[in-house]
Formats: structure tokens, C-alpha cells, sequence
């Protein structure tokens, strides 16, 4: 029985299949390292997660997509001396347990010579609770809210024997004698501390009830 022998490759096919396993090695690399568009979606999707694993951490940490943990056997030696480097400060730092990302955060800032300082940024971003907005109208409510209580408890405003006239007047005569070179109207004040009772359902019945007690004593 003839053997059969098989025919070596070519100089130029064994080149060609180099150049393809090269391509490919450079693309599945390229996987690892996230587009801007993807680096947000990463840093909102990881950010509120209660913990990570020592991997997930280590990959997050040198700014790569731990969404592709199965690819970083075949990162670069740049990015496989970082990721060693960090898993090991961190196994250090949370034996093997998962790492919550505050924590993470916090570690980072003390270690950024091992953690991508842009990345500890970006989280740290994430995990900041978003300062309550306040609209203009609310503010202009609690201040019109505030006059109100000061012209109840001091001026005698809805005592029932202090007219609303003569307490815009001491309103006005208290302003006065700051010399700011700015003047109230008797008309302005009154109509603000109307305007904190009508828009207030709360307000308005507890003056209501002010109201019906005064009757009531007065009797």
C-alpha cells in the first residue's frame, strides 16, 4: 500500500495563515477595550451592582469590558501585566470575596497606581446620589411660607384685633430701618402673605381653623 504524503504549505500560505491568526488575535484584543459609547454603558450597567468578582474588579479596573471576561486570556502583555498587578492587590485587599463598588471606589483612590484613575472617576460619578432639584416656584413657596410664619408669630398677622394694613406698615417701617434704598408696598406684602395661604391646602385650613377659634373666643 502506497503512503500517502501530505503536501507542506507553501511559504506563502504558511504566511497568509500567520497574518490571519495574527488579524484575528488583534481583533478578539480590540473586543477588550470598550468604545466611549460602550465605556458609559459599562460604568451605568456595573456601577449599582452590589459586589464584583476579583476578575470582573481587576478588568473593570484597568478600563477594559468585563463584559468579555471569556477573551481576556488572549489580551496583550501591557494589559495582562496591569490585570495581574490589580487581581493581586485585590485579592489582598477582599480575599476572593465580591467587591462592592464603593469599596472599590475608596480602595482605588488610595491605589492608583494600580487602578485607572479616569475609571475610579467615572464610577465614583455613578455612585453619587443626585442633588434634588428644586424648582422656582417651590423656593418662592417656602419663602412666602416663612414670611407668613414671621407675620403671624411677630406682627399679629390673622389675630383678628391687628388689621392686615397695620402689619404690612410694621413690615414696612422693620425694612426701612435697614436703609437699603429699596422700598415695600403695603399692597406687595399683603398680597404674598395671601398668596402663601391660598396656594397651600394645608396652610389654608389650619388659618381656617385659626380663624373659627378666634371667633369662637372672642364670643
Amino acid at each position: 500500500m502506497a503512503m500517502r504524503f501530505t503536501e507542506m504549505p507553501s511559504e506563502q500560505e504558511l504566511h497568509d495563515q500567520m497574518t490571519n491568526a495574527e488579524e484575528a488575535l488583534r481583533l478578539i484584543r480590540l473586543r477588550l477595550h470598550p468604545t466611549i459609547e460602550r465605556a458609559r454603558e459599562i460604568y451605568d450597567e456595573w456601577s449599582p451592582m452590589k459586589g464584583w468578582l476579583i476578575e470582573e474588579a481587576a478588568v473593570i479596573g484597568i478600563g477594559l469590558d468585563p463584559g468579555h471576561l471569556d477573551l481576556i486570556q488572549y489580551m496583550n502583555e501591557e494589559d495582562a501585566a496591569k490585570f495581574h498587578k490589580l487581581r493581586k492587590h485585590l485579592i489582598r485587599e477582599f480575599e476572593e470575596s465580591r467587591v462592592p463598588p464603593p469599596e472599590f471606589v475608596s480602595w482605588g483612590r488610595r491605589n492608583e497606581r494600580v487602578v485607572d484613575r479616569a475609571v475610579i472617576s467615572e464610577i465614583e460619578k455613578r455612585l453619587r446620589k443626585p442633588e434634588r432639584k428644586v424648582d422656582a416656584s417651590r423656593k418662592d413657596m417656602t419663602l412666602l411660607k416663612m414670611v407668613l410664619a414671621m407675620a403671624i408669630g411677630k406682627y399679629k398677622y390673622l389675630n383678628g384685633n391687628t388689621s392686615p394694613s397695620s402689619v404690612a406698615k410694621s413690615i414696612i417701617e422693620d425694612f426701612d430701618s435697614l436703609e437699603s434704598g429699596v422700598s415695600l408696598s403695603k399692597g406687595a406684602i399683603l398680597q404674598a402673605l395671601q398668596r402663601a395661604i391660598d396656594e397651600d391646602d394645608n396652610i389654608k385650613a389650619a388659618i381656617d381653623r385659626r380663624k373659627t377659634m378666634s371667633g369662637v373666643l372672642n364670643k
